[in-house]
């Protein structure tokens, strides 16, 4: 899906993982080759997004 929205000219961001999900699910998941974002709150996010 982050793909698809690179294409279209637009980046995900992803907001609200807590930390003990995170950590269970790195195992599972390859993010390396995604351009993907992360923040603890949206606050963080908004305030990336503006600078």
């Amino acid at each position: 899906m982050s793909q698809l929205l690179e294409l279209m000219g637009t980046s995900m961001i992803i907001t609200g993982i807590k930390p003990n999900f995170a950590i269970q699910s790195a195992p599972y998941a390859d993010f390396s080759e995604l351009s993907l974002k992360t923040f603890a709150t949206v606050k963080q996010a908004l305030q990336s997004i503006r600078t």
